[in-house]
């Protein structure tokens, strides 16, 4: 059974991962929304958590459950610094919109990240009750829209043919006449 958390998050992943086929063919789109049928999919299956508790037992049963922080915060490090060279290499020139729904997807998965290395203090304030929601649920959502409204964005460009100006402006001065 989902809790309200979870139900938030799969129906804004869901928004996500259409809008991201919506949009233009080129691109990221297609790219983005399999990443966002993965979290679908782990949203409802609860991998990464259940990948967290597979390396806990390992490390409770190793005795070094009590080390690990060191070792996490050395891992969310590593992440980050991944995380950030990945975007720079994926990050050749493309549309605003694209790089918009790139980072925005980028947060998510850090996010999933996050979870997955389960440093104490910081799931204290991302699992903070707010409302009937957890304070990660609203950070999916904004994460989420950012990435929809982007696909939305750039797919609105495609249908005014992708140009913001109109050609006689592109034209030197003399020539507009």
């Amino acid at each position: 059974m989902l809790n309200p958390t979870q139900l938030a998050g799969l129906v804004f992943i869901a928004i996500a991962g259409i809008a991201c086929l919506m949009a233009r063919p080129r691109g990221p789109w297609r790219a983005l929304a399999a990443v966002y049928g993965l979290l679908f999919v782990d949203m409802i299956f609860g991998l990464r958590h259940h990948l967290h508790d597979w390396v806990n037992a390992g490390l409770i049963a190793d005795g070094l459950y009590q080390q690990r922080s060191g070792g996490q915060m050395m891992l969310l490090a590593l992440l980050g610094i991944g995380a950030v060279a990945l975007l720079f290499l994926l990050f050749r020139p493309m549309r605003l919109p694209a790089r918009i729904g790139l980072f925005s997807t980028a947060g998510m998965v850090l996010l999933l990240l996050i979870e997955m290395v389960s440093l104490h203090r910081v799931d204290a304030m991302l699992y903070q009750p707010v409302g009937p929601l957890f304070l990660i649920a609203f950070l999916w959502i904004g994460l989420c829209l950012t990435t929809a409204s982007a696909a939305l964005l750039d797919k609105g460009a495609q249908r005014r043919g992708g140009k913001r100006r109109s050609r006689s402006l592109n034209r030197p001065r003399q020539q507009r006449r």
